[in-house]
């Protein structure tokens, strides 16, 4: 059995209506440092992970609720403004990275 078909044989998760990523984006700010960065969402819990792999950094953020994700990113802007000294990032920044994924 080929893997789509046995895919489509499975019951949808019900957390999220069968709808699932995986992979991160990826992106330069405004300094310079490459930041990967993934969402992740189910009914009722919000998380957020970010990684500054050349400075060996990351951090993850859960929140339950829904509206957990305004809550998430304000905690990562404030740790990648924290984490990279030489610059701070604009929201504008970060949020096009998001977008492009």
């Amino acid at each position: 059995m080929d893997l789509p078909t046995a895919c489509a044989n499975q019951p949808l998760n019900r957390a999220t209506d069968g709808r699932w990523g995986l992979g991160y984006g990826l992106g330069l700010l405004a300094g310079g440092d490459l930041l990967a960065y993934h969402e992740g969402a189910n009914r009722g819990w919000r998380a957020g992970l970010a990684l500054l792999p050349d400075r060996r950094a990351g951090i993850v953020v859960l929140a339950n609720g829904d509206g957990g994700g305004v809550a998430i990113d304000a905690v990562v802007q404030r740790w990648v403004a924290l984490a990279t000294p030489r610059g701070r990032p604009s929201r504008a920044t970060i949020t096009e990275q998001r977008a492009t994924r």
